[in-house]
């Protein structure tokens, strides 16, 4: 879909603030988490539509420079997209696009699904050393809803 094309479906979304009430609720889930000097945001787009909904999920971790040192820049990535649906990446080597403030690397992950019946899903990623045999680096989870076609 072009990007002109999708401004102007967002502008009908926006302009369909009706049809929110027409479907399930959508609560507001934290997408920030912080675990041992490492950071996760996730994000995603569009997180609530008609099926099928076809969301754009990125993850961006910043993490102590040691930390990206000690596994190489590869890590075990992993997204449950709530629906049965599940992507791993086992060892995924990354380069940073940037530092922060904090001197802290940043990396980006992304995932793309679509979700076809309606309902809100939790979609989980995780982070992981490459070799699967250490602890969870820092999880989170984020929310998409799928609205009833004509519901209300």
């Amino acid at each position: 879909m072009s990007l002109e094309k999708l401004s102007l479906v967002w502008l009908a979304w926006v302009g369909l603030g009706s049809l929110a009430a027409c479907g399930p609720a959508l609560q507001e889930v934290p997408n920030r988490y912080q675990k041992d000097g490492i950071e996760l945001l996730l994000d995603g787009y569009p997180l609530r539509g008609l099926p099928p909904v076809r969301t754009h999920f990125i993850a961006t971790v910043r993490l102590p420079q040691g930390v990206y040192e000690a596994y190489g820049g590869c890590f075990a990535e992993y997204w449950d997209f709530g629906d049965g649906a599940e992507l791993r990446r086992d060892r995924h080597c990354v380069e940073p696009v940037e530092r922060d403030p904090q001197g802290r690397v940043v990396l980006e992950f992304f995932a793309e699904h679509p979700f076809y019946r309606p309902g809100t899903y939790e979609v989980f990623f995780e982070l992981k050393p490459p070799d699967l045999t250490g602890p969870t680096l820092i999880r989170g989870r984020i929310r998409v809803a799928v609205l009833a076609q004509g519901g209300g």
